[in-house]
């Protein structure tokens, strides 16, 4: 059973890892192998309550700040205290849920470099997709589909897991919602009920802290007693990035720009502007080839589509032919992304870029990453602030943060940066104000717009908008506008196709 009467000392009394009553193990691991000399602000907030009393928590901050920690080190500190009373065979003693397997074999290997002062211990990362047996698992991380595949029902997957005592939700938004929100309420349903004996942890840097917030409303209701604790900077880029956005007016011209981009971004000081598009595609500076070599650290290039990677990685290779890059998507196979991902983070002194897709852009913790480069706009805040938050990280306490966006995008560039600044942007007319103060809006239309949203979400709260409720918001809004007197200003054909197109028009 897991204690609840345990006295904790409160956040701002943690100091140092003494402070929590670990493991003398665990401790040492931390500080000589890991190299972690105090706890950050969340592990002090969260790891008091989840190590000593036990408790059901949503834990929420900011990427980088050691998140990872504060359900691995209540894991093994429950397995030192149980050892004796392990569940049987077969059974893992902790569930830890993640949305790919490359994050799975990067959460293990923290684990087992804790834990090997911990005999008999078996760490099994695992997607289903390898032929690593289940059945010796001490630890179990793995997918919500594999930890499903051969337990389609409720029932099923409460018998395959009655005698783990430990279930973690990573990146909890990402598996509560889209591919995998049906295989991880399944999971929450048969494994985060009433049982004084299990401890559940929902873990991300782009969750609610208010549990009434979707994604997380269905996960309260699943999992009993759910606290949340958040940190300071939740829903911010990290205070030691540097962000800046390009405006490309030529797609045409987007590769060229790029390559322009990672040139200026590793010849020039540090603190020198990134010049427009146009100077970036068409440099004038004779000396500009041959390139320059590549300085150290990691460049990640973020674009949308995987299909479009390896054309991007030859386009960059020809353009650098002395740079290392790598292309880097689910299409190469797992052990073909962990030899790449070993090869990066084992390097003393990596030098290389990166081209990839938003695999990499949750919870993958490479060292030295300097410079974040967006080729093809994030479509949303969150990923945004995941893909922003691979720099900056840990040692490397600042880093730069690039992004190149289109006509079209400009509106999402424009709440992007206010989304990662913290602010609210509550529909798109705040958005298009902040680009174009000079517009006129017909304020009724704002109101309009404001009741077709709630209508259409059926919530009070614009903040509470879900992707699909703000389409249907967005789409109701579309039915009743009159074009005519939105913005008197401009031409309604140009209104109308803007509208088409789900951008903002340009003002006559």
């Amino acid at each position: 059973m897991i204690p609840h009467q345990v006295p904790v000392n409160v956040a701002k009394h943690i100091k140092t890892w003494s402070d929590l009553d670990l493991p003398a193990a665990l401790e040492s691991a931390l500080v000589n192998d890991l190299r972690l000399a105090t706890p950050t602000e969340i592990q002090r907030k969260a790891l008091p309550r989840l190590l000593h009393l036990g408790e059901n928590m949503l834990v929420s901050a900011e990427t980088g700040c050691g998140k990872t920690l504060c359900y691995v080190l209540p894991i093994l500190h429950h397995v030192l205290r149980d050892r004796d009373q392990l569940p049987r065979a077969g059974t893992p003693y902790a569930l830890v849920l993640v949305p790919t397997v490359d994050l799975a074999r990067q959460v293990a290997a923290v684990v087992a470099l804790l834990a090997r002062a911990i005999p008999d211990l078996k760490v099994v990362p695992t997607t289903g997709l390898h032929d690593t047996p289940r059945a010796d698992a001490t630890v179990l991380i793995t997918t919500p589909a594999a930890a499903a595949a051969d337990t389609p029902t409720v029932l099923g997957v409460r018998r395959r897991f009655e005698g783990t005592r430990f279930v973690v939700v990573d990146e909890a938004d990402l598996l509560l919602s889209a591919g995998a929100g049906r295989d991880t309420t399944r999971i929450l349903q048969a494994l985060g009920g009433k049982a004084d004996d299990r401890q559940v942890v929902l873990v991300g840097a782009t969750v609610c802290a208010r549990t009434s917030k979707w994604p997380l409303a269905a996960a309260a209701k699943l999992v009993p007693n759910l606290r949340a604790v958040a940190s300071s900077a939740l829903h911010r880029t990290l205070a030691g990035v540097t962000e800046e956005f390009v405006a490309v007016d030529d797609e045409e011209q987007r590769a060229t720009a790029l390559a322009g981009l990672l040139r200026h971004l590793h010849s020039s000081p540090p603190d020198a502007p990134v010049p427009s598009a146009t100077e970036l595609a068409n440099p004038t500076d004779p000396t500009a080839s041959p390139p320059p070599p590549l300085p150290k650290g990691i460049t990640l290039v973020f674009t949308q589509r995987a299909a479009d990677v390896p054309d991007l990685a030859a386009h960059l290779q020809t353009a650098f032919s002395t740079w290392p890059i790598h292309a880097f998507t689910p299409a190469l196979g797992t052990d073909a992304r962990a030899a790449t991902l070993h090869a990066l983070t084992t390097s003393p002194n990596p030098s290389a870029i990166v081209v990839t897709t938003d695999v990499l852009a949750r919870g993958i913790d490479l060292p030295r990453v300097t410079h974040v480069v967006q080729h093809t706009l994030a479509r949303d805040a969150a990923t945004y602030l995941h893909r922003v938050g691979r720099t900056a990280r840990g040692a490397q306490t600042t880093g730069r943060a690039v992004a190149l966006y289109g006509v079209a995008e400009a509106p999402l560039a424009t709440a992007l940066r206010l989304a990662a600044q913290g602010d609210k942007v509550t529909h798109p007319y705040q958005v298009v104000r902040e680009m174009h103060p000079d517009w006129v809006f017909a304020e009724d239309r704002v109101r309009a717009w404001d009741e077709a949203a709630k209508a259409a979400a059926g919530v009070a709260d614009l903040e509470e908008l879900d992707e699909d409720a703000f389409r249907a918001a967005t789409r109701a809004l579309n039915r009743i506008r009159e074009v005519e007197t939105w913005m008197p200003e401009v031409e309604k054909g140009e209104v109308e196709a803007a509208l088409a197109r789900q951008v903002p028009p340009h003002a006559g």
